[in-house]
């Protein structure tokens, strides 16, 4: 059994049950966007408790030593606590399009997240995925070489906003393989512990590219 194309299946009745039929004039901010829609497709992906994995939706510390606080992330459950994370997720809700400033800080921090993850956990990736309007793009967060830590695009989906833009979603095969990829990211890489190194903060980049020679336009 195929169960990549259960968790497709899966999605699809999640959206169908939570869509509106008819667009409306508001604008979706994150708060829906994140219960209504992100949580409908990513949910199947993540959440897959028969194995003690859990999405959650944080905007919390998932750690000590680490500042940052991502939207949502998927921990697994060891005992009577959670580590992790191996995913990490941020939003931006339709009224932040056309902002150029915070959504590259999301990603930006999406990179940080999953790096500190990698060093921590000695995980050989963390999945990363970046919610801009509509717009959900998945990333593959890995210490590629000694101090080389790469995030590259694995896929980028658009979510329909109503029941009657859902024919086109239908055709979602660049999600297939995510959790797989989620599963491999989880392999312990006992080789991390010789080959990670420390990196700037994300108050440091924030910093860096406002007061230095490149500067975010806010």
């Amino acid at each position: 059994m195929d169960t990549r194309v259960d968790d497709i299946i899966v999605i699809l009745r999640n959206l169908v049950e939570r869509l509106p039929y008819k667009r409306t004039n508001e604008q979706t901010k994150e708060s829906q966007l994140s219960s209504t829609y992100v949580d409908a497709i990513i949910r199947p992906l993540l959440d897959d408790p028969t194995n003690d994995n859990f999405l959650i939706w944080s905007n919390n510390i998932v750690s000590a030593g680490q500042l940052e606080r991502p939207d949502f992330v998927r921990m697994e459950l060891a005992n009577t606590g959670f580590y992790g994370p191996s995913c990490v997720g941020e939003i931006k809700g339709e009224d932040k399009t056309n902002d150029k400033y915070l959504p590259i800080v999301d990603l930006m921090r999406i990179a940080l997240m999953g790096k500190e993850s990698i060093d921590r956990n000695y995980y050989s990736g963390i999945l990363g995925i970046h919610v801009v309007d509509f717009q959900v793009t998945f990333y593959l967060n890995t210490l590629f070489a000694e101090g080389l830590y790469i995030l590259y695009e694995i896929c980028s989906v658009t979510m329909p906003r109503t029941i009657q833009e859902l024919r086109p979603f239908l055709s979602v095969e660049d999600m297939l393989p995510i959790k797989g990829i989620l599963n491999q990211c989880k392999v312990i890489d006992d080789s991390i512990v010789d080959r990670k190194k420390e990196g700037i903060s994300m108050n440091q980049i924030i910093k860096l590219h406002t007061t230095g020679p490149f500067t975010f336009n806010k």
